[in-house]
């Protein structure tokens, strides 16, 4: 395990009594329940898959060696409270022993519902928005890092990881999931740039490290899809340019640029 003097980034919220800490580094992610750690390598994270995007928290194979955040617990309606992790094959004992390490009469690790396999790191317990959204950042993130090795060693700079916290404080970071309504010619639009592939399929957004296509491109392959369809209401331009922008072109990226490679030749942080 690290020491928790140098280790590169923690979970950005603030834990619950009796929840557990989660530190992210080069070399993997731990899971610290007081003296005692798990490590967790990055190359596990949501197992994987033709499109680990597409993993939601929870969806590794059973049996598989994996392990992913999600939430802590949920609403009798399915809505997602507080922030934990869960493991899968040979990592699920150590998690699951980090859980009853953290077990106390008075904590809401046992007034809520038993979940032997997941460790809590906010023990929340009801909906808060500003833990949905750094849920959402934390899933990405490691996300990121097992998909991309070359952003892992800039956890280990210092200057990196305080950058990164800022971003994080400072951006949105919440998953995007776009809303037209029940608008016909928003809807109508909005099947035009799926089916022409104009969506971010990181959980909403982009990542830093991505390009995006030429704004006036967009707008005129989405008018032009609108145009084709015979059963389309006919469209309003402006209305399009709007809902293009708001749900594709206006969409900030994953605040982790902080973490991105130095091109080769050049200094700096990011």
């Amino acid at each position: 395990m690290p020491d928790p003097r140098t280790a590169a980034c923690t979970s950005r919220v603030a834990p619950a009594p009796g929840a557990c800490d989660l530190l992210l580094h080069p070399h993997g992610a731990w899971v610290r329940a007081g003296e005692r750690s798990v490590h967790l390598p990055f190359e596990a994270y949501a197992a994987s898959g033709e499109d680990m995007w597409a993993y939601e928290p929870w969806a590794a194979p059973d049996g598989g060696d994996a392990w992913m955040l999600g939430e802590w617990t949920h609403t009798r309606g399915g809505g997602p409270i507080g922030i934990g992790v869960r493991a899968t094959g040979r990592f699920a004992v150590p998690v699951a022993d980090l859980r009853t390490r953290r077990r106390t009469f008075t904590n809401l690790v046992d007034r809520l519902v038993d979940r032997s396999d997941v460790a809590p790191l906010y023990a929340a317990r009801t909906i808060r928005t500003p833990a949905d959204a750094d849920r959402d950042a934390l899933h990405v993130l490691c996300l990121t890092l097992a998909r991309k090795p070359r952003w892992r060693p800039q956890l280990g700079d210092p200057g990196r990881v305080t950058q990164l916290l800022h971003d994080l404080a400072d951006q949105d970071h919440a998953s995007v999931t776009p809303s037209t309504g029940l608008r016909r010619r928003a809807m109508e639009t909005f099947l035009v740039m799926q089916r022409l592939g104009y969506q971010h399929r990181v959980h909403g957004r982009t990542l830093p490290d991505e390009s995006r296509p030429d704004a006036g491109e967009v707008l005129n392959a989405v008018l032009r899809g609108l145009a084709g369809n015979r059963y389309a209401l006919p469209p309003r331009e402006d209305d399009v340019h709007a809902l293009v922008h708001r749900h594709y072109l206006d969409v900030t990226p994953w605040p982790f640029a902080a973490l991105l490679p130095d091109v080769p030749g050049t200094q700096g942080t990011v």
